[in-house]
């Protein structure tokens, strides 16, 4: 299932980022982060 979101441009930027660095995918982050957060 897919979902739409919103999150501010600072964190989009960020995101983009993140997955420029890691090379992993800004979907692939944003679940995984999403994820770390229901955790906690």
């Amino acid at each position: 299932m897919a979902t739409t979101i919103r999150i501010n441009e600072d964190v989009k930027q960020q995101l983009k980022h993140k997955s420029v660095l890691t090379g992993v995918s800004q979907f692939d982050l944003a679940n995984k982060y999403i994820l770390d957060g229901i955790k906690k």
